[in-house]
């Protein structure tokens, strides 16, 4: 399924609306830019804002007395109409959330009409509308879900918020285990060269690893140096990871798939439904990274299994699965109180 990338356009005293209607987006597995989460300290804002228009799929302009008196509003309005004509087909999807005079650059364009307090629910027309504007299949939402049903569906969000939590804290744990571990071999290596390469200079150092033709200054003293590393080396290796529970790490990540597989069959959005499946396929992939890591204890076996490529895909898995998580926390605490909510009211 290819992710939707939607710009938020809007006036900052508009933030109320935006940041309920980026909720209700993220439910459905559309990767949205807010200003205020995605520029970070220190970054060019203009340079930040252009690129996100330039990766955007759609524009969704949000419509009101601030937006339209706005200079940025209207710049950023400006680059979306060229990227619209350069692009061709619809890219700008205006928002109208107060009664106001349609400005002439998108008059002929159909808005989405959010003036009414419920329009950001679930089951609301608006919010239908605009989901299938971006190209979002909701699927169907039962008319009347059974007590029974409800109290699955939160026992359920109630696990994975609980066990995800867990997971995650002890995969910030491992995480920086592997980073230490990965610093210390690299700063192995490095006195390895110095000692082989006879310089502690990094850029002579770089030079003479490249300069075949110079060889290395003593042979013996390096080699007997670098026995002494190894074992310094061995022990940092069992020091970083004597503590570390294997079992007890595999099955907490299995814990939170076999909720994710459980939950799949819940009367979720399409959407939401594949962006599950993937979250329990990145957990699968986890738990064999896990596994080939598990093997390693040793700098004989850092050195033959390849440890640092196994060390960097599991740190990058881990970093997937994080992000991953919180945002499918955040998605289903959203879909789950509004869908309990809805039913609740009719």
């Amino acid at each position: 399924m290819q992710v939707k990338r939607v710009f938020l356009s809007h006036s900052s005293k508009d933030k109320p609306f935006v940041r309920e209607l980026d909720k209700a987006l993220r439910a459905f597995g559309v990767d949205t830019f807010l200003d205020e989460r995605d520029i970070g300290i220190g970054e060019d804002i203009p340079q930040k804002v252009y690129d996100a228009l330039q990766e955007a799929t759609y524009v969704c302009y949000i419509l009101s007395n601030n937006s339209v008196d706005s200079e940025w509003v209207k710049e950023e309005l400006s680059v979306a109409k060229m990227l619209e004509k350069e692009r061709g087909g619809v890219f700008i999807l205006p928002i109208l959330i107060e009664n106001i005079k349609i400005p002439t650059a998108i008059k002929s364009k159909r808005y989405a009409d959010f003036r009414t307090n419920s329009s950001l629910r679930i089951d609301s027309l608006p919010l239908r509308l605009l989901l299938s504007a971006l190209d979002i299949k909701m699927g169907e939402i039962p008319k009347q879900l059974t007590p029974t049903m409800q109290h699955r569906i939160l026992l359920l969000h109630q696990e994975f918020v609980s066990q995800g939590a867990v997971a995650l804290q002890v995969l910030n744990e491992l995480d920086g285990i592997l980073s230490s571990l990965s610093k210390e071999y690299k700063e192995f290596e490095y006195w390895m060269d110095r000692s082989y390469y006879g310089t502690s200079d990094r850029e002579e150092l770089r030079r003479r690893k490249f300069d075949f033709s110079r060889g290395h200054i003593d042979g013996e003293r390096a080699w007997a140096d670098r026995d002494a590393y190894r074992g310094v080396f061995d022990k940092r290796i069992n020091d970083a990871i004597q503590h570390l529970d294997y079992g007890d790490i595999i099955y907490k990540q299995e814990t939170v798939r076999n909720t994710l597989t459980l939950m799949v069959q819940m009367p979720y959005p399409e959407a939401m439904t594949v962006h599950i499946s993937e979250a329990s396929e990145l957990f699968h992939q986890l738990l064999m990274h896990l596994d080939q890591f598990s093997g390693i204890d040793s700098y004989d076996t850092f050195i033959n299994e390849n440890g640092l490529s196994i060390v960097y895909d599991l740190r990058s898995t881990i970093a997937k699965v994080r992000i991953t998580t919180l945002d499918l926390i955040y998605q289903t605490s959203y879909y789950v109180t509004q869908m309990i909510d809805t039913n609740a009211n009719k």
